[in-house]
């Protein structure tokens, strides 16, 4: 049985390159392709095949990037010959990244009602024009304020013990009574980034930096973007909380590094930062 013209003649591994081809690609930057080849059948030629695709070769064409080989499908045909499918990825940017995509979902968490930002004095009036529960000189709407054990330096210190009752059996029941936490509002944005391999460290700084907030403006618009979708931020009150990297390809000549993180947003009143301090090097 004769092979059409394009399979050629030699099919020794790598093995003849067909007319077909693939290329796809994305508005962040991310490019994948696929080739494929004919090989003989012959066990040990398919094997050098696997070998040598596996390894992570570059793409055959010069389209500006690096475009890597990281895994591939063999199919076996008649006539003592089979054709091996070889996908490429690669990132079309030339800082060695793709742009982040990302989502952000608002919703609301938990809180004590401590943390609100009106609970001592009005710091935020779009909220209410009432402070919510005061001090222990001064409290407002039942508060209830219990002293704590005496303290070494002898200055008082208070816990809040939550809003009482209504003090008068025909005063209005008190809305706040029994109310120990808040649904504040929360942002916190997923996202996924690729690094190729000449830019993987940044993937270690990502993971090491969870827990912190983020180093500055370089990072926060490199993580967040665009700035249409979330609104302005800071760095100081973007706190990395999860970062997860995925190496694509073989692990001394890998394609890319894959990292999907997610960054909270602190809100008005932001992170302690005696609790969470800043990255002590920026990512980008």
């Amino acid at each position: 049985m004769s092979l059409p013209q394009y399979y050629g003649e030699n099919l020794a591994s790598p093995g003849v390159r067909q007319p077909s081809g693939l290329l796809h690609f994305d508005a962040y930057g991310l490019v994948q392709a696929q080739l494929s080849f004919a090989i003989d059948s012959d066990p040990l030629n398919v094997a050098d095949a696997l070998e040598y695709y596996s390894g992570g070769v570059d793409h055959p064409d010069d389209l500006g990037f690096t475009l890597k080989s990281y895994k591939g499908t063999i199919t076996a045909q008649v006539g003592n010959y089979s054709i091996i499918a070889v996908d490429y990825m690669g990132i079309n940017r030339a800082n060695g990244y793709t742009d982040a995509q990302i989502t952000g979902p608002a919703n609301t968490t938990a809180q004590p009602t401590e943390t609100h930002p009106n609970f001592t004095k009005i710091t935020d009036d779009t909220i209410s024009e009432n402070i919510l529960a005061g001090t222990p000189d001064n409290p407002r709407n039942n508060a209830i304020f219990a002293l704590a054990p005496p303290q070494p330096n002898g200055v008082p210190q208070f816990t809040f013990a939550g809003f009482g009752v209504s003090n008068s059996p025909t005063a209005a029941p008190n809305k706040k009574a029994g109310i120990r936490q808040f649904l504040r509002p929360m942002v916190c944005v997923r996202g996924q980034i690729f690094f190729d391999s000449a830019n993987g460290f940044r993937s270690a700084a990502m993971v090491q930096g969870v827990g912190r907030t983020l180093n500055g403006t370089g990072d926060l618009f490199t993580l967040i973007t665009p700035n249409d979708a979330i609104g302005a931020l800071s760095p100081e009150i973007c706190l990395l909380t999860n970062a997860v990297p995925e190496p694509i390809g073989k692990p001394d000549n890998y394609c890319a590094i894959k990292v999907t993180y997610d960054i909270m947003i602190g809100g008005q009143i932001g992170w302690d930062t005696d609790i969470y301090g800043k990255m002590e090097d920026p990512i980008f």
